[in-house]
């Protein structure tokens, strides 16, 4: 008895000096988080857990330098932690939150109500585990992380796979790591909604058909940082997508989504369908995009689309091109059948014609190249072609380099070097990182000696006589999504 008794005291003592050690070490990150900040001593919460005692110094201030600790002994009602987080709008520190009962962190507000929480989080970090009834964190997304060098995260668990089912919203993004055959990823198969970056990489997986309910992802990337968002790599059986539910890529912030498709394999394919909802529309910039156009091109029904052989074969009515656009010196009459193209899946090459302007190409909003030898656009032997502006582009997106050729055309091109550059609206800087280029030819310094030829040849693969097909593009930004977290 006397044994069992001294073997109940040493782990009670263990147990004190446990607390007691990550007392201290709390206490002195938060005073280098007192020490890194110009915090004003009012704003200071001077305390390493929120409890009842402890909540009344609770810094009434919309900037606030604390290390926020909420878990089993913190011994207030939701209420009365929103209550005393109301005024805060900005947090220099850490947050952890852990061994809870709470089901939400709605407690955290902001100012505005779907607007950012700022989190200055280089010093500490933010940690959020072991919470057996939390399964709402939508205010995390809201969270503005502020960083000098990076922040540090720890586990945020809210959904794990013993309690999965029928779980539409994954949070925290999505990674699969080294997924042997089809791999346990049953547990997925309700997933609608995925919030967070997603990485799925050194996998035997054909597709992404695990989650093939996927109708939408929501990221968050403020201004152009280059983060990558989406990073499917290093699959070398992945062949298709196979996301035939997907509608659509969020961005909270006004940022660019940058993804990356690579080292798959090599008949990894995109249908039409899939390349305008995961990819254009969503105004996605890739990284590497090692993906042909399939045979298959998908659902068509709406849409004209038309196989490009020449201008003069061409319809009056093409919505899509499928194949380089050639426009040459006999084609300046044809030109207006393109006044209402929006999409080209080939290169654009203009030459040896005698136009002033291209504003018959001001309906293409986006261009997409996946033959990795052709450059984006051509544009050579135009004598008389003085302005070529095409503001209306949304997205460019190439397997290849992202290259242009302006060469030997009127001497006076006005600003031959920026294509597409917009002067108006609040997502110029995005749009121009989306469809820069790199310039070159004589109009643009270095002259180039060019094989045409070799370049015709390479985008007209697998197309053959010229058709109109019909195929819908449909946008799915619905009202049913807008109570969804951003």
């Amino acid at each position: 008895m006397k044994t069992f008794s001294l073997s109940i005291f040493c782990i009670f003592l263990l147990f004190i000096l446990f607390r007691y050690c990550s007392s201290l070490n709390l206490s002195k990150a938060l005073q280098n988080v007192f020490d890194s900040n110009s915090c004003e001593k009012k704003c200071m919460f001077n305390y390493t857990e929120i409890t009842s005692k402890t909540i009344q110094f609770f810094p009434k201030c919309e900037v606030v330098c604390a290390i926020i600790v909420i878990d089993s002994r913190t011994d207030l009602a939701h209420e009365k932690l929103e209550k005393a987080f109301k005024k805060m709008n900005f947090l220099v520190g850490g947050l952890r939150i852990e061994n809870t009962k709470y089901t939400s962190l709605s407690f955290i507000t902001t100012r505005f109500p779907n607007g950012p929480f700022n989190f200055s989080c280089s010093d500490y970090g933010l940690f959020i585990k072991n919470n057996s009834e939390l399964n709402e964190i939508d205010v995390l997304y809201r969270f503005n992380m502020i960083r000098r060098e990076g922040c540090q995260f720890g586990e945020v668990d809210v959904y794990k796979p013993n309690h999965m089912d029928n779980c539409d919203t994954l949070v925290n993004g999505l990674k699969v790591f080294n997924v042997t055959g089809e791999g346990d990823l049953s547990y997925l198969s309700t997933v609608k909604v995925i919030k967070g970056n997603i990485e799925i990489r050194h996998t035997t997986l054909q597709n992404l058909s695990f989650i093939s309910k996927l109708e939408r992802i929501k990221v968050q990337n403020e201004g152009i940082d280059e983060q990558l968002l989406i990073n499917i790599h290093d699959n070398p059986n992945m062949t298709r997508l196979g996301l035939p539910n997907f509608q659509d890529i969020e961005n909270y912030w006004s940022g660019i989504i940058r993804v990356n498709f690579e080292n798959l394999h090599p008949d990894f394919c995109l249908t039409l369908p899939e390349l305008n909802n995961f990819f254009l529309q969503s105004d996605l910039s890739v990284e590497n995009l090692d993906a042909k156009l399939c045979e298959d091109y998908g659902n068509l029904e709406d849409i004209v689309l038309c196989i490009f052989i020449s201008m003069e074969e061409l319809p009056n009515n093409c919505e899509i091109i499928m194949g380089n656009l050639i426009i040459e010196g006999g084609d300046e009459d044809y030109v207006t059948k393109l006044r209402v193209l929006e999409f080209l899946f080939g290169s654009l090459i203009i030459q040896n014609t005698t136009l002033d302007s291209i504003g018959f190409l001001d309906s293409l909003h986006y261009i997409t190249v996946l033959n990795e030898s052709s450059p984006v656009a051509m544009i050579i032997s135009n004598p008389n072609l003085k302005y070529a502006k095409m503001s209306g582009i949304w997205n460019i997106l190439t397997r290849g380099e992202r290259l242009a050729i302006i060469q030997d055309n009127h001497p006076e091109f006005y600003e031959p070097c920026q294509l597409f550059r917009i002067y108006v609206g609040s997502y110029v800087n995005y749009r121009e990182y989306r469809s820069n280029l790199t310039y070159t030819g004589s109009n643009c310094g270095k002259r180039v000696e060019l094989q045409l030829e070799d370049i015709q040849s390479g985008a007209q693969h697998h197309l053959g006589a010229c058709v109109v097909l019909i195929w819908t593009l449909a946008c799915y930004f619905t009202k049913n999504y807008i109570n969804v977290l951003f």
